[in-house]
């Protein structure tokens, strides 16, 4: 496994693991609305700068005339409880930035009592975790000497297959223990891979070139890809998505 593949795979495929404790850790009493002012689907995002909207959950909320609430326009209804920098847990390691551990309190705190401005059901609320991007550490100070890399990226490799292993055996259980609940594992990172390894197909000139109005080329800076690929990431997960009924 490349350097390449080893981040992307942690970067891009452990959200699935957090949609589970939440479930899990979070369930909360049905809520029984009457007369609903019109259909609308409520999602709960987390995650860290790939998924973050800028939204502040004390400002103004999302509507059916402003989906997106106190952020730039954009489609769906979408609460954002991301925060770029972020980690898993921060008790595990040492961080600057908020981790998934506060934004699930964060949820806690303004909607897991279904307000007026978020009065979701278990029926139209789905939650989505994209996370891992900031979580493994494989340089050290961001720089490892050359003849440790190969031993590092070996053992860092081996890591993520466990994990990624135990994330998909993880999904299964869940779903076999949970029948009511509806969970999508979509394999970002693979699309991902597809998109580095052949960037022409998706109209840029190649793999490494940037560009902060985020469509001439792949990656919008050094870390984050551009809107473009967010949009063609999109596209990509529909089918994934059918199950939630998207």
């Amino acid at each position: 496994m490349s350097y390449r593949s080893a981040v992307s795979y942690t970067a891009l495929a452990v959200f699935v693991a957090s949609i589970l404790l939440w479930i899990r850790n979070y369930s909360l009493p049905a809520l029984s609305i009457s007369k609903p002012a019109q259909s609308r689907m409520y999602w709960f995002a987390f995650g860290d700068s790939y998924s973050a909207t800028g939204f502040d959950v004390s400002s103004t909320q999302p509507s059916a005339s402003n989906p997106m609430g106190n952020t730039s326009p954009g489609l769906g209804t979408q609460s954002g409880g991301t925060i770029a920098g972020a980690t898993i847990d921060n008790s595990l390691a040492t961080w600057g930035f908020g981790d998934m551990t506060s934004q699930l309190a964060t949820f806690q705190s303004n909607y897991a009592s279904r307000p007026e401005s978020a009065p979701w059901t278990v029926e139209n609320a789905m939650a989505s975790f994209w996370i891992g991007i900031n979580d493994p550490q494989v340089y050290e100070e961001n720089h490892l000497p050359e003849s440790d890399l190969p031993e590092k990226l070996q053992r860092h490799a081996a890591m993520l297959t466990a994990y990624n292993d135990g994330l998909k055996n993880m999904v299964h259980q869940f779903s076999n223990d949970h029948k009511d609940a509806t969970i999508v594992l979509y394999d970002s990172w693979s699309f991902m891979t597809r998109v580095l390894d052949n960037p022409t197909a998706y109209g840029y000139k190649d793999a490494m070139c940037m560009n902060t109005d985020g469509s001439s080329c792949l990656w919008w800076n050094n870390l984050h890809p551009g809107w473009t690929y967010h949009k063609n990431q999109a596209d990509d997960m529909l089918a994934s998505l059918a199950p939630l009924g998207w």
